[in-house]
């Protein structure tokens, strides 16, 4: 079927446009360095926050408040596909979008779930804290949730080390390729270096009485209790 469409665009009319889409091609395949040959090889890439944002704002200006576009963006992962199809469902039924409506209806990417959680519980948010760590867990198992906790959590950790070696935003996100994380080091919460320290050597404690069988039980509603249990210490 590949040499088929390859053999054909030497055939296709100079008026007729054909698009070959893929969104992480293999340039070592022979099909892509054939068609690389016959057409224009174009990278489109939107990868940062801010991109999206001014992308959807400049598309629904007058459908969908600011902060609501910064809080859909940041439930879908920065996506602007999934953002669009969000919006375009809600314009069903609402003429404008509010920030509410997005927190009220919008239910955040998975791994954007793990995200929001980090930022609440480094806000030390107790309404939402332990309400998010339950719908995480309807979601996942405790020990993958407790591994993507854990590698978030310490992200945050080597950057506010950074920050107390008095290396700059340009040097942290060099230094721990963040890419289109980079907008993470200046992200406000009300957690020290030495308090995030604390919370991540009391989880790798947690991890190993796990791993070495030093808890009463291996029952998963335990081990929710002694993780909520590190919270609440963090949180004091």
């Amino acid at each position: 079927m590949e040499s088929l469409i390859l053999q054909s665009l030497e055939k296709v009319p100079e008026e007729v446009l054909v698009v070959f889409l893929s969104e992480s091609p293999d340039k070592r395949t022979i099909g892509y360095k054939t068609l690389s040959k016959l057409a224009d090889v174009k990278k489109f890439s939107v990868e940062w926050e801010n991109e999206v944002y001014q992308i959807l704002s400049k598309k629904y200006w007058s459908y969908i408040e600011p902060q609501a576009i910064q809080t859909l963006i940041h439930l879908k992962g920065w996506d602007l596909q999934k953002s669009i199809s969000e919006i375009d469902k809600l314009r069903i039924t609402k003429e404008y979008i509010s920030t509410q409506d997005i927190n009220t209806v919008i239910i955040p990417e998975f791994e954007e779930s793990i995200f929001v959680f980090i930022d609440t519980l480094l806000s030390k948010n107790k309404q939402k804290l332990f309400s998010e760590f339950q719908n995480l867990l309807s979601f996942s198992n405790m020990y993958a949730l407790y591994q993507s906790i854990l590698a978030n959590l310490r992200v945050f950790l080597y950057i506010e080390f950074l920050k107390s070696q008095k290396k700059s935003s340009q040097q942290i996100g060099d230094i721990l390729k963040l890419w289109n994380r980079q907008f993470l080091i200046n992200k406000r919460h009300k957690s020290s270096y030495q308090s995030i320290q604390k919370l991540y050597f009391n989880l790798l404690a947690f991890d190993k009485n796990m791993k070495f069988w030093k808890f009463v039980s291996s029952d998963e509603e335990d081990m929710k209790r002694e993780l909520e249990r590190i919270f609440l210490k963090f949180l004091a």
